[in-house]
């Protein structure tokens, strides 16, 4: 089965260092979380229609999350909640299984800190039907997004 990479997800590893893989029954959380469906949001703004102060939210394709869930299983994964108004479906399993799942290497990498952070490298892969849907999988690479201020 093909697959596709997610654009955009290989995290930067500039200022870390590798030091090893991650036991692969170590367990691992991750959150995949859905695209919007904007087929409507789409034709509304281009007609001139569109209001985002109207808008509801919308949650995703039934069918989406269907395969999605079916995906973490087939791995596996243990889905963990699946919310279809949220566009989300967190799973949960041994790294090996992640990192097949996702199609990454699942490592431990140090700050220049000393601090030791679970991540990956290369790029997150998704059965190619699938990718599409798919705006971003959280949870593989646990590196801090900001740093503590220090006190003055």
């Amino acid at each position: 089965m093909p697959r596709a990479a997610l654009i955009g997800s290989a995290p930067d590893h500039a200022g870390y260092r590798r030091l090893t893989a991650v036991d692969p029954a170590v367990p691992v959380q991750a959150t995949i979380v859905l695209r919007r469906d904007d087929a409507d949001a789409a034709r509304d703004l281009l007609s001139g229609r569109y209001d985002a102060a109207t808008r509801a939210p919308e949650g995703t394709d039934a069918g989406v999350l269907t395969a999605v869930t079916s995906f973490a299983r087939a791995h596996g994964l243990t889905v963990v909640e699946s919310n279809s108004a949220e566009r989300r479906v967190a799973v949960r399993g041994a790294a090996g299984l992640m990192g097949q799942a996702f199609g990454v290497s699942l490592a431990w990498f140090e700050s220049t800190e000393r601090q030791r952070y679970l991540s990956y490298e290369g790029d997150i892969t998704l059965p190619a039907e699938l990718a599409p849907h798919v705006l971003a999988v959280l949870g593989l690479d646990q590196r801090p997004t900001t740093k503590p201020r220090k006190a003055p």
